[in-house]
Order: C-alpha cells, then sequence, then structure tokens
C-alpha cells in the first residue's frame, strides 16, 4: 500500500471511446464523477481516450500515457474505468496496468460490474485479468464466425432466418445430429413474392399493394401487417433471384440489402429470374423514384408541371367536371388538362417510338449489345430472304422449304424482339410491358404511376406559360414547352 494515500483517496477517471461501445466519453465522465461523489473520493484527474485503443491502432493516446505516469502520485489511491476492457493496444499493457496497480495498493472500480477491486488479492487481480481474456477469446470466435460466413457464402449456401417464400427441410444424419436438406419455395408465399415483383414491374405503389394484401388477409408470416417497407426489402432481396448475397460486417436487415455487396449463385432455387430481379431493383433504387405515397397520384402532370410565371407546381381542380392545370400558389396559369395531356402523351409516344432519341437512357452496356444483336439479325434476315427467294425462283421445293422455313422464322422472329428489348431503356420495358406488343396499347394499359414514372424519366421539365389575353386561353402547343431529359 503506497504509505502516502490519504483515507479518502483520490480518484483517476478514465473514459474510453471504442467503436463498439454506445456510451460516449462524456457520459462516461458524468457517471464517473458522479461515483467518485457518492464513494466521497476527491477527483484528480479525468482522462478522455476518444480513438479506437485496438491494438490496430497506430496512433499512442497521450491520456493513457499520463494516466499511467499520475498512478505514481502517492493521493491517489482509486482508478475508476467504465468496463473492464483493456485501455491500451494490447493484452500485456492490460496485464501490466494490473500490475502497477497492485504494486503501488491502487484500486480498480469498474462502473459496469458495480464493484471496487482491490488488485494486491491475486483472486481479484485474476478476475480482472480474464476478463479481458474472455474478450479476446471472444474477438477470436467472432473472427472465425465471420470467414466460415464468408466461406459458406462463396458456396451459395443458406444464411440466417428462413426468408418469407421460402421453406427448409431438415435430416438427421448418420451421428443423429440436424441437418438441412435444402430451401424449397413455399407455394403460397412463393407467389405473393411474385406478385409484388410483378407489381413494381407494373408501376403499382408498395402502400397500394401492402393495403391489398392486408384487405385480403394474406399472412406475412410474421403476424404482423404488410407495410411499403417489408414490400421494400422483398422487392430488393437477391435471395429471390436464387443468389447468396454477401455484406462484410455485422450489418443487418435494412442495411444489408441496401447495399449490392458480392453476390454468389446460391443452392436454392429462385422465386422470379435474375432479370425481373436487376430490373426491379434497379427501379426501386432509382434516385428519381419517388418514395412519398406514390398511389395518391391521379394525373399525369400534377405536381411536375411548372408555372412559368413563378416556378410553382400545377395541381388540377374541376369546374363543372372538367379538369385543368392550374397553378398551386397564385392561379398565375389555367389550362385545360385533357388538352395538356393528349399533347404531351403524343410527344412521349412519339419519342419512345423513335428508339435512336433516347438512346442516351439506356443501361451503359446495352451499345454494344445491341449492334451485336442488330448484326445478327441482318445476317439471318439475309438468309432467310434468300431461302425465300429460292422457294419463290423454283429453285427450292416446297417440302424442303417447309422442312426449313419454320427454325428460320423463329430465329428471325426472336432476333426481332431481342433487338427492340435492347432498344428500350430497360426502366421504360419494365413500367410498359412486352416492348414487342404495341406501345400505345401498353401505354393505355400501364398505371397511372407508370405513366407519371416514364414522364418524369424522359422530361427534365415541363412547363406552362400564360394565356395570351384574359378571355383566350390560346393553343396548347404554344404554351406548353418540354425539356427532354439526358443523363
Amino acid at each position: 500500500m503506497n504509505p502516502a494515500a490519504p483515507a479518502q483517496p483520490a480518484a483517476l477517471i478514465y473514459a474510453r471511446q471504442s467503436q463498439d461501445s454506445k456510451t460516449s466519453t462524456d457520459q462516461q465522465v458524468a457517471v464517473g464523477l458522479a461515483r467518485a461523489d457518492e464513494e466521497g473520493w476527491t477527483v484528480h484527474r479525468v482522462y478522455r481516450y476518444g480513438s479506437s485503443a485496438s491494438r490496430h491502432a497506430t496512433k499512442a493516446g497521450g491520456a493513457w500515457t499520463e494516466l499511467l505516469a499520475d498512478l505514481d502520485l502517492p493521493q491517489v489511491g482509486v482508478l475508476w474505468l467504465w468496463e473492464s476492457s483493456r485501455g491500451e493496444r494490447t493484452l500485456t499493457s492490460w496485464s501490466g496496468l494490473l500490475d502497477r496497480c497492485r504494486d503501488l495498493g491502487v484500486k480498480v472500480y469498474v462502473e459496469t460490474h458495480g464493484r471496487l477491486y482491490d488488485v494486491r488479492n491475486p483472486r481479484e487481480w485474476k478476475t480482472l485479468a480474464e476478463a479481458e481474456d474472455r474478450a479476446y477469446e471472444v474477438d477470436k470466435s467472432a473472427l472465425r464466425i465471420r470467414r466460415s460466413v464468408a466461406a459458406k457464402a462463396k458456396e451459395g449456401q443458406v444464411h440466417g432466418r428462413t426468408p418469407y417464400g421460402y421453406r427448409r427441410e431438415y435430416g438427421i444424419d448418420e451421428k443423429g445430429k440436424r441437418v438441412l436438406l435444402g430451401q424449397f419455395p413455399d407455394p403460397a408465399e412463393a407467389k405473393v413474392v411474385k406478385g409484388i415483383y410483378d407489381g413494381v414491374q407494373r408501376g403499382q405503389s408498395l402502400r397500394a399493394m401492402a393495403a391489398d394484401l392486408n384487405a385480403r388477409g394474406v399472412p406475412t408470416g410474421t403476424g404482423t401487417a404488410w407495410t411499403p417497407q417489408r414490400l421494400r426489402d422483398i422487392a430488393t432481396m437477391a435471395t429471390y433471384a436464387g443468389t447468396r448475397q454477401h455484406v462484410p460486417g455485422p450489418k443487418t436487415g435494412h442495411a444489408r440489402r441496401s447495399e449490392v455487396g458480392t453476390l454468389y449463385d446460391g443452392v436454392w432455387d429462385g422465386i422470379v429470374s435474375k432479370a425481373q430481379f436487376n430490373q426491379v431493383r434497379r427501379l426501386m433504387t432509382d434516385p428519381a423514384r419517388r418514395t412519398s405515397r406514390p398511389g395518391r397520384a391521379k394525373h399525369l402532370l400534377s405536381m411536375f408541371m411548372t408555372c412559368a410565371v413563378c416556378g410553382g407546381p400545377t395541381i388540377v381542380r374541376y369546374s363543372r367536371g372538367v379538369g385543368a392545370y392550374v397553378c398551386q400558389r397564385s392561379g398565375h396559369v389555367r389550362v385545360p388538362q385533357d388538352e395538356v395531356d393528349e399533347y404531351v402523351t403524343g410527344l412521349l409516344l412519339d419519342r419512345l417510338a423513335q428508339p435512336e432519341a433516347y438512346a442516351d437512357l439506356a443501361e451503359p452496356d446495352a451499345g454494344p449489345r445491341l449492334q451485336a444483336a442488330r448484326d445478327e439479325l441482318a445476317e439471318v434476315q439475309a438468309d432467310y430472304d434468300e431461302t425465300l427467294k429460292l422457294f419463290r425462283d423454283r429453285k427450292l421445293s416446297p417440302t424442303a422449304f417447309t422442312a426449313v422455313e419454320p427454325a428460320k422464322l423463329a430465329d428471325l422472329q426472336r432476333l426481332q424482339a431481342q433487338v427492340v428489348e435492347l432498344e428500350t431503356p430497360t426502366s421504360v420495358g419494365t413500367l410498359l410491358g412486352d416492348p414487342s406488343r404495341d406501345l400505345a396499347t401498353r401505354w393505355a394499359e400501364a398505371t397511372p404511376v407508370a405513366r407519371r414514372s416514364i414522364v418524369r424519366m424522359l422530361f427534365d421539365r415541363i412547363d406552362v406559360a400564360r394565356a395570351p389575353s384574359r378571355g383566350h386561353r390560346g393553343v396548347v402547343q404554344d404554351r406548353v414547352l418540354v425539356q427532354w431529359r439526358r443523363r
């Protein structure tokens, strides 16, 4: 025991903020000061170590060095710590601190234990030393687990809880241990998952789909109600494409699914195709996608077309059953809704009918693939035309032509559809459906949300100007000014 230590010893308060600690150094100091007041200690000094005390850290902590020096002061009798975790980098330095306190007769108070340790007692010294040994073993165990998870991810093995839409089957091996036999789509739940993906592609809002599932009483598998966030999680989870997603680190839930990480082919069957998953995920993560109650939007241009006078949005108002786009702020402009919608739709459909006009909206790698498809189509078309010419010139018998024509025609139709699909931006194609179908029909069948999404995708802005004069509304084409979007 330090002979100069007073009956009511002075205390050193040491607060350390590590990466995994949820208690800040300020909070720790406040608790330490309160403890000193309660115990009747005089606080000699407060130390704050703001960075991690990991052995991998490179900068020495001045607070730690100063703490070790101040332990020699004769009035110091207590060292207060928030937890029994090493204050510096190595297990050796921790045990060295305990040895130093033992030799100087300085007791150690660990707040998370609620206990004052007298490290001159070998048992209490060992208790604190072994606490760090156990933490070290936990670290090693966590590292082994992370390595195992990464290895299983590369093999495409299942991980975590059984996701909605799947069921798992188990068996007993020769050692009597329960083992996983496989993960398989659950017929009823898989149908719901597929419906969610199809709905997103059709432009349905997550809120509307969640309300429909709840109204039909479709079980969620958790006993809670369907929510837009739950649907978003499902629509962005690679599991449903038969893919194992591995994001290193402790992240889980929404944070994990919001990152791409590394993808591996899973050992289970997907509920949706990889192509559909990629298209839906692209739609869900598009920064231009509006997430604030999109299901309530009913009009093509409301809250998008702006007033050329004040720059404010326009909304639809009705008078005697006839709708008009009106400046929301001050009524600067008013223009018939049906005429504007018809005019803008005509521009949009003309644009979509000319793939080269919006080629910049396609995926970055679509150009080379599109050119390759066009080249192959030209070759197949020339071959088919030559076969047809031979038949017409009676140089190919009807029997021979009948034998070869179906396969050549099937190849031709397949490549024609492939070129149309590549010419259409993925986001447009997924919202409007099969690119090989008539464009006007697909537009007419699209949901209001899908139509509004395409408007925002193709137009940078649409402004409407004032009427030429009072009582004369003018020509819509002259008042509505459009600016096409380019990426």
